[in-house]
């Protein structure tokens, strides 16, 4: 099984015309988020999937360092923590041809996978 631990995602977009760059996804940003242990198998990383019931809460997202501004839940016990957590941020680029590259910045903690459009990046 994956772990996935994002406590903070910057997407910016560099476009073509005088190599500008646009934040997608700003440090701070609200997040979805489901850290209750679960298996939530392949449909959670489609663009159609339901995340409505899911937590919402600002990023950093996380626990035990102290930064955090959404503390999320490590499970019913400190010493067998949840192995995977699963977090989800939308964001729509209306013109995707004016942007010659992505650059990700990912903070995360023992590991993540990080789906575009439910292809891993």
């Amino acid at each position: 099984m994956k772990t996935y631990f994002t406590s903070l995602l910057i997407l910016i977009a560099v476009s073509f015309s005088a190599f500008s760059q646009t934040t997608l996804i700003a440090q701070g940003s609200s997040w979805k988020y489901l850290s209750n242990g679960s298996n939530q198998g392949t449909a959670w990383k489609a663009t159609a999937f339901n995340d409505a019931s899911w937590s919402t809460g600002n990023a950093e997202l996380g626990y035990g360092d102290g930064g955090e501004a959404t503390i999320i839940s490590y499970g019913p016990s400190s010493s067998s923590k949840y192995i995977t957590y699963y977090f989800r941020k939308s964001f729509t680029i209306t013109s995707p041809q004016q942007y010659s590259s992505l650059l990700l910045n990912l903070m995360r903690d023992d590991g993540a996978v990080v789906y575009l459009n439910g292809n891993e990046v």
